[in-house]
């Protein structure tokens, strides 16, 4: 168990890798081979540095999405950019507004019926698709 000044030395650290632009899953892995903490603590460290970039920067996380949603659509809208990056901001905006359904790759008996959303695949479970 840290110390209350290991947590916060922790905490201070996810917090420049926040501010670094990491990805959740980097800053993860990142914390657990650096102190060998478990996924559910390293969750605890990243909430408390939202918190205080919430704090420090006066803006709720509503403001930050919508913030984020307008730059995305700027970059979606700017014909000058290349197509995967257009394309890499609408990914984005689908992810802000909660639009991407969790997705599984359906294998049945060796076949690749390929990926489908969860619980709309047209397979029943009764045998191999005809």
């Amino acid at each position: 168990m840290a110390t209350r000044a290991e947590s916060a030395e922790r905490t201070h650290q996810v917090l420049e890798w926040l501010v670094e632009g990491r990805y959740k899953h980097q800053i993860v892995r990142q914390a657990r081979d650096l102190w060998g903490i478990q996924y559910r603590q390293v969750q605890n460290y990243i909430t408390r540095a939202r918190q205080i970039l919430a704090e420090e920067g006066g803006t709720s996380r509503e403001d930050l999405r919508s913030e984020s949603l307008m730059y995305y659509k700027q970059v979606c809208a700017d014909p000058s950019l290349p197509p995967r990056e257009r394309i890499r901001a609408r990914q984005r905006i689908d992810q802000l507004m909660g639009l991407e359904a969790p997705q599984e790759t359906v294998v049945h008996q060796g076949i690749d019926l390929g990926v489908h959303p969860i619980g709309e695949t047209e397979d029943d479970g009764d045998g191999p698709p005809e």
